[in-house]
This record gives structure tokens, sequence and C-alpha cells, in this order.
């Protein structure tokens, strides 16, 4: 088993990190679901598109304040984005606290099962479609476990 202070990959196969190897070189370094390159820095907007650092630094101030902000009334606030620098718009970035977060894809099990370990049944995948993937999954096993618990307590 992979040795890992996680009981999570006890169910795991010894060679899982050459199986994710094999996958990520299927996948092309990309998240299979939306195409995020492996180890990309950047930062997803309001409705969840992502823009890559180098992008962000490139847009006008305005522009990233509306794509990153909760503040409805920013929508309507006329900056004008060339009295700004680039450096100065980087600096923006970084102290308005956008979430930029370096993306490491995830192998997930489309059957959620850890043990079939098939490559056929291997996706990488970025933490968000990852995580949108199993939402439905995770949904139902927190009711069934909800209704164990529940039923478990009654009888006592």
């Amino acid at each position: 088993m992979i040795q890992n202070k996680s009981k999570q990959y006890d169910n795991y196969p010894n060679n899982w990190a050459e199986l994710r190897a094999q996958r990520l070189a299927i996948a092309k370094n990309k998240c299979e679901f939306c195409g995020i390159t492996n180890g990309v820095e950047g930062a997803r907007d309001n409705s969840g598109k992502f823009y890559d650092s180098e992008t962000l630094f490139n847009f006008p101030l305005a522009k990233i304040l509306r794509l990153f902000s909760n503040e409805q009334e920013l929508e309507t606030v006329n900056i004008q984005p060339y009295l700004f620098t680039l450096e100065q718009i980087q600096n923006a970035v970084n102290l308005n606290a956008l979430p930029l977060r370096r993306i490491w894809l995830q192998t997930a099990h489309l059957d959620r099962v850890p043990q079939n370990a098939d490559i056929a049944n291997l996706r990488c995948l970025c933490p968000r479609c990852h995580i949108l993937y199993d939402s439905p999954y995770s949904i139902q096993k927190r009711k069934e476990t909800k209704v164990k618990r529940t039923n478990s307590v009654a009888m006592f």
C-alpha cells in the first residue's frame, strides 16, 4: 500500500503513483473535464470561470473588481483602467487578496471505488471538477449516514 499518514489510501494499489502518472500523460497534464493545466496559478471569478495569473495581471483593474467582488455597487463604478500601470494592477490583485491558487490535478475514480484502479476508470480532474463530479454521491452518502445514525440512536 501507499506509505502515507492518511488512511484514505489503504485501499489503493501499490502502484498508485505509476497509475496516476499514466493517467496524467493520457490527459496531457490537463483536467479532463474543464481543461485547466496541472500546476497553473490563478483564480476563479464569482461565476466559477478560471483565469490564470498572467491573464489576470493583464486585465484592467475595473474588470478585476467586477469579476471578483461580491459588492454589487462595484458593477457600476466607472474606473478608468488606463490610469493604472500593470504594476499597480498586480499590486491591487495582491492587496485585494484574490484567491490565487495553484491548481494540482487529482486522480478521480469514475465509479468512486478506490480498489478499481483500471486506467479507464480514472480521470485527472482539478479539485473543482472533482468536487462537482462527486457531489451527488457525497450528498447521498451523507443522507444514508444520517439515517443510519438516527436509526441506531432510536434503538437505544
